[in-house]
């Protein structure tokens, strides 16, 4: 208990700044349009947020989509309203890729996201997936 009685002058006036390393897991689904067949995907994200730079949040993400292949991620973006964050992400199944928009937000020393889109696999097959992210610094 606070038994004197000066007053208190120390304020907390420096920002807090979310650059930093962060790293977690990826985890999403893909499904064949056209059989309904679906494929899920879970694996490793690494992300790295530097405040005040064009853009401030650049990662990669990876992930094997058991009996398809590797997917692969790179996202980018900005925080719009913090904790709020959002951009574009590139997911890449074999040789098709595909960029679609990403949103997300900071919790503490967390940044969790999520997006989805759809891509066309060797040529002929519809694919629609999604996915959600989650890193901690």
């Amino acid at each position: 208990t606070d038994t004197d009685t000066d007053t208190d002058t120390d304020t907390d006036t420096d920002a807090d700044t979310r650059d930093g390393s962060y790293s977690g897991t990826v985890s999403g689904s893909l499904e064949i349009v056209a059989t309904a067949s679906v494929y899920g995907c879970t694996g490793v994200a690494n992300i790295e947020v530097v405040e005040g730079t064009s853009p401030e949040i650049n990662g990669t993400m990876a992930c094997e989509a058991t009996g398809l292949a590797t997917v692969t991620m790179v996202l980018d973006g900005n925080i719009t309203a913090d904790p709020d964050a959002s951009g574009s992400v590139t997911t890449t199944l074999g040789t098709e890729s595909s960029t679609t928009t990403w949103t997300g937000a900071f919790s503490g020393d967390n940044l969790s996201g999520i997006f989805g889109g759809s891509i066309v696999y060797l040529g002929a097959y519809d694919l629609a997936y999604t996915a959600t992210f989650s890193v901690d610094r």
